[in-house]
């Protein structure tokens, strides 16, 4: 809360905060990563975007813990999606990773809708290929450990 009050009062929109994240929008960044610094004695990391993407959650809220967006040096920043987790099917992630590429060369959201047809084409092909995938590219691997765990759990 007090480095939102912070932001706040240096005229930053504040979008959004977690335990260990504050999502805000204004300048100087630089400005305000001193001023926390500084009040917190914390040193901090500052990731700046071009433009993020906080994907819903089952209610149709924004989720801070899975999004996606380009940051200012050209690379994408993903957290909470399929294709960064181990068991997704090989086939789900090489697809995600493929929009993700399509997407990273948009710097603004004129540049996203202007690419829009290139990530329909990769979904297309990727949907269209799955009469011909090899079954073993869609298996979701899961740890034998895991599933032990996940049937004890709902057995109580």
């Amino acid at each position: 809360m007090q480095i939102k009050r912070l932001a706040e009062d240096m005229n930053f929109e504040v979008l959004h905060g977690i335990v260990d994240c504050l999502w805000v929008i204004g300048e100087p960044i630089s400005g305000y990563k001193e001023a926390v610094e500084m009040e917190t004695g914390i040193l901090t990391e500052v990731d700046s975007y071009d433009w993020i993407t906080f994907l819903p959650m089952a209610d149709g809220s924004g989720s801070y813990n899975r999004y996606f967006g380009r940051l200012d040096t050209g690379k994408m920043k993903i957290r909470g999606v399929m294709a960064r987790k181990g068991d997704t099917p090989e086939y789900v992630s090489r697809m995600q990773q493929e929009l993700f590429d399509v997407l990273a060369k948009a710097r603004c959201i004129d540049e996203l809708r202007t690419i829009k047809p290139m990530a329909q084409e990769v979904r297309a092909k990727y949907m269209d290929g799955l009469r011909s995938v090899d079954v073993k590219d869609l298996a979701i691997h899961q740890r034998w450990s895991t599933i032990r765990e996940d049937v004890q759990r709902l057995r109580r």
